[in-house]
Parts: structure tokens; C-alpha cells; sequence
């Protein structure tokens, strides 16, 4: 952050930064690190909450710590349920009841946080690793790239998606779908459908 000229910005961003790293947590149940968004919550009551705020760490983290943005991305994608629904939260070791899928659209939030991600390292392999989804007992794995077109899909199928996540839709997706052309990995199909 030396190149930042403003004293009080780059102050924030050592301060911001300083907190991401100190806050972050190992998940032995999803086996990824994360930033607990409540902290409270985490600590006192044992449940992680919320996933919006984890991906939304996540996004920071793309700037300071790739790898720990790639591990916070990993663990809201285990979560995800196979139609592209993702959690409000998880508790104690890992535990998701039915009432917490519900529309709170992090989907987008995770769209946003992954093209960043893939704009920042060029990482996209990682749209081809294949994780253990919840529950993870099961053993079922699923690929990012699986993962990602569910979410494309929920948010197209979706009816009562308002006007301003409309308006945040058409900003996310034209940047996440540059890096998926850029990675080759994805079916032009799909890129052209979401277009």
C-alpha cells in the first residue's frame, strides 16, 4: 500500500488488511480458512455467520492474501446446494438447517469476488478443482466450474430478483464472464447464454 498518496487511505488499508489476517478462522468440518463476519456469533454461539460477509472478506483478501481469498471462496462454494442456493450461515461443526437457504443473493457477491480472484492471479485452474460439498459426509464433490454455472442459472431462474440486483447483475457478471473467456474453460454456450 506505499504507493497509496493519501496518509488516512493507506493507514485504513494497513488496518483493514491487519484485520482480515487476525480474524481468520480454520474450519476443520469444510477443511478452509475463513473471516468470520460476526464475530460474536462465531465465538459465543458457534455459528458462522454469514456467508455474505465471509465472500465479502473474501474480496479484500484478493488484494493482500490470494490464498486466503481462494480458501474463503472454496468454503461458501461447499455450501452451496446443487440448485445454486448458498446458506445464511452454517453451526457448530458444519451443521446447515433447510431454513437457512435462503434469497439473500450471494451468489453474486461470490461471482464478483471469483473474478477478481481470477482477474488478480490468473489462477484458472482453480475453475477446474472439484470440492467436497456439504455435507461432507457424503463424500459427493462437485467442480467450481459446476458450482458457478449453477449459480448463473439460479440467478436467471429467479423471479423476483429486484431492480438493483438487476443493476449489480450487469455489472458482476460482464466482468466474471471476461475472465471465463480469458480461461478457456468454460463452454461458449454458457458464456453466450449469460450475455
Amino acid at each position: 500500500f506505499s504507493g497509496e498518496r493519501n496518509k488516512e487511505v493507506r493507514n485504513e488499508l494497513y488496518r483493514s488488511a491487519y484485520s482480515i489476517e487476525a480474524s481468520k478462522v480454520y474450519s476443520d468440518y469444510f477443511k478452509e480458512t475463513f473471516i468470520p463476519g460476526k464475530f460474536l456469533y462465531s465465538c459465543r454461539f458457534g455459528e458462522d455467520v454469514s456467508n455474505n460477509d465471509h465472500i465479502n472478506s473474501a474480496l479484500h483478501a484478493c488484494f493482500t492474501d490470494p490464498a486466503l481469498a481462494k480458501s474463503i471462496i472454496r468454503y461458501v462454494l461447499k455450501q452451496t446446494s446443487f440448485d445454486g442456493m448458498i446458506p445464511d450461515s452454517n453451526k457448530g461443526y458444519g451443521y446447515i438447517s433447510s431454513d437457512q437457504y435462503n434469497h439473500n443473493l450471494a451468489q453474486l457477491d461470490v461471482l464478483n469476488v471469483l473474478a477478481e480472484y481470477l482477474a488478480r492471479t490468473e489462477d484458472y485452474e482453480f475453475l477446474d478443482e472439484w470440492l467436497t460439498i456439504y455435507p461432507m459426509e457424503r463424500g459427493e464433490v462437485q467442480s467450481v466450474k459446476a458450482i458457478i454455472e449453477s449459480y448463473f442459472i439460479y440467478l436467471r431462474d429467479k423471479s423476483d430478483v429486484s431492480t438493483s440486483m438487476m443493476t449489480m447483475q450487469a455489472v458482476i457478471l460482464p466482468k466474471l464472464l471476461e475472465q471465463l473467456v480469458k480461461s478457456g474453460k468454460v463452454s461458449a454456450e454458457l458464456i453466450d447464454e449469460f450475455r
